[in-house]
């Protein structure tokens, strides 16, 4: 489940740090997901994106997290922050999963599916 919250995050760096959602997870994934509006705002008019670009990448991240579990990449959809370059790949829709967490994410999700049919 992903939530789309009205409000921020609550946490003591709140103010330092732009979190645009949080996820709870363990090891190998989780269900619960929460994108947080204004940072997204923020994010996207800092880099000059769509709002609803950005949101939707920004939940594309925290379900990879539902998928693959807890850390971040070194690349791409799943960095645990975007810079300018990865703002013009979210303009071009070509911020991906690198190779290995696609794979990862699609065995969870083949192993989920037919989990669900038992």
């Amino acid at each position: 489940m992903v939530r789309i919250l009205p409000g921020g995050p609550r946490s003591s760096d709140e103010f330092r740090t732009l979190h645009l959602g949080n996820s709870i997870v363990v090891a190998d994934g989780g269900k619960y997901a929460s994108v947080f509006l204004p940072p997204v705002r923020a994010q996207a008019a800092g880099f000059g994106v769509s709002f609803n670009l950005l949101l939707a990448y920004a939940v594309a991240h925290e379900v990879g997290h539902c998928l693959l579990g807890p850390g971040h990449s070194y690349a791409g959809l799943m960095r645990s922050g975007w810079n300018r370059k990865d703002a013009g790949e979210i303009s071009r829709l070509s911020l991906h999963l690198t190779k290995k967490e696609a794979r990862k994410a699609s065995a969870r999700l083949s192993s989920t599916v037919f989990a669900d049919r038992k």
